[in-house]
């Protein structure tokens, strides 16, 4: 009996622990620390290498979008309950006409609330602090087919003609919060709340608070896993709703497989495929933007979590 009970809590113990490795990729055009704060350096691992490329197809000319970023994550206590972590991402459209870079530190501390063998709930919350340095030209803001109204983050010179060139540094910090629960053997529920940009632009022209919403679960089947999940996103007059489901077909060890697809409102579908080998995760994804003249993206991401001895 005493050989069944360490057992349960054990394969309990790498459920959690494998969901909170899966949570980053539950949504697959997103990097890890874009999704919530509150996920820095919460999981089964020393620490958490990340890398991602986002790039518009058919630019052309005027350069379109192009993001870049990479994170570091690292968990700090042998409870796996404190983890601090390092990002920097850019951002840039039309070779520059609009770029925002950051550079931010974040710090996540997990709280258990009830544990026993089969089942856990547990609450996590993470904090961001850094700067971000914004600049843009009007000058090099010219879309023709290419504008589209549904990316807010681009300043439309037809609508802002007087926006004269601008750069400036300004402080940036974002919370999280998020809520595990491990309710058997074989599945997890997750759902978290992400707070961002909570330092108001002093001239009302660049940082927009934004409020980001996920929820999903983890569900082991005989061949790996299933992560079905839904994000939802909103900032300044803009929102969208973006659901889908990651499936990794792998072997005890991790290695394997992994397809994914999400639709996100009004017309994007989101098809995504990767590898992952011995705690290494490639994953690559295509945004379609049915019916639009706006130009489809790609992203790719590359992501190290050495799993612990």
């Amino acid at each position: 009996m005493k050989k069944v009970v360490v057992l349960l809590f054990f394969s309990m113990l790498g459920l959690r622990m494998s969901a909170q490795v899966d949570f980053p990729l539950s949504f697959a055009s997103s990097p890890p620390l874009s999704l919530n704060v509150a996920n820095t350096g919460m999981f089964y691992g020393y620490f958490r290498l990340n890398a991602y490329n986002k790039s518009q197809m058919n630019a052309g000319e005027y350069g379109g979008i192009r993001s870049f970023g990479a994170s570091a994550e690292f968990s700090v206590s042998e409870q796996q309950n404190v983890g601090l972590g390092l990002s920097v991402y850019n951002n840039s459209v039309n070779k520059n006409g609009y770029q925002d870079f950051s550079l931010a530190g974040s710090f996540a501390y997990r709280i258990a609330l009830y544990e026993d063998y089969t089942s856990s709930h547990s609450i996590t919350f993470g904090l961001q602090a850094g700067l971000r340095q914004f600049s843009y030209d009007v000058d090099k803001l010219v879309f023709p087919s290419q504008w589209d109204p549904s990316y807010p983050s681009f300043i439309n010179p037809d609508l802002h003609p007087n926006i004269p060139y601008d750069k400036r540094v300004l402080p940036d910090a974002s919370l999280g919060g998020l809520y595990e629960g491990v309710f058997n053997s074989r599945c997890v529920i997750f759902g978290g709340l992400g707070l961002w940009h909570l330092i108001p632009d002093p001239k009302k022209e660049m940082t927009i608070f934004k409020t980001t919403i996920t929820a999903g679960s983890f569900i082991l089947t005989d061949f790996g896993s299933v992560t079905p999940s839904v994000l939802y996103s909103a900032q300044g007059g803009s929102q969208y709703v973006e659901i889908g489901a990651l499936t990794k077909f792998v072997n005890d060890r991790d290695n394997g497989f992994i397809g994914g697809l999400y639709f996100r409102n009004p017309n994007v579908l989101i098809p995504a495929v990767g590898v992952a080998f011995n705690g290494l995760t490639l994953m690559g994804s295509m945004e379609f933007y049915a019916g639009s003249s706006f130009s489809n993206l790609f992203n790719i991401s590359l992501t190290y979590t050495p799993f612990r001895n």
